[in-house]
């Protein structure tokens, strides 16, 4: 019989077709301590006792303390504010702008989609705006942000 690839040894069973040119000895071995080959019947763990059924919260309405044309930012960025169409800022908005043009630092939690970019922008174009000396560097961490924030 013919030596096979696996340090020499020798096939005692019959003949089995190649793949790719090479012999193919790979065969199940069985499990040391019985059982199937999928291993001992383990215990059924019911998922109900992990999961809890989801339950609507009521979400507070929030009432916004400033308007885009309190803050004291360039007429050119209120109007360009409100051609996009913002009339009233978003939370995360509302909380951080002031905070942003007071030249104060900011981290801001908040969901996709409720305006953290604006939030940002807005106290930073202003100081490009009013700053001949100024500079911004706006990093992103994935492409489609920073396309998103291009835009």
């Amino acid at each position: 019989m013919p030596n096979n690839s696996f340090g020499g040894r020798r096939s005692s069973g019959p003949s089995r077709p190649s793949f790719g040119g090479r012999s193919n000895n790979f065969r199940s071995r069985r499990p040391a301590q019985g059982g199937s080959r999928r291993g001992p019947k383990k215990d059924y763990i019911d998922p109900a006792r992990f999961v809890r059924a989801a339950r609507p919260v009521e979400q507070e309405v929030y009432v916004p303390t400033h308007t885009f044309n309190d803050f004291q930012i360039q007429p050119i960025l209120k109007s360009n504010i409100a051609a996009k169409g913002f009339t009233a800022p978003s939370p995360i908005q509302d909380q951080t702008i002031p905070l942003g043009l007071e030249g104060k630092d900011v981290i801001g939690i908040a969901n996709t989609g409720t305006g953290k970019t604006v939030a940002f922008a807005v106290p930073v174009l202003q100081r490009l705006a009013t700053d001949n000396n100024a500079k911004a560097l706006i990093v992103a961490p994935t492409r489609e942000l920073a396309q998103q924030i291009q835009v």
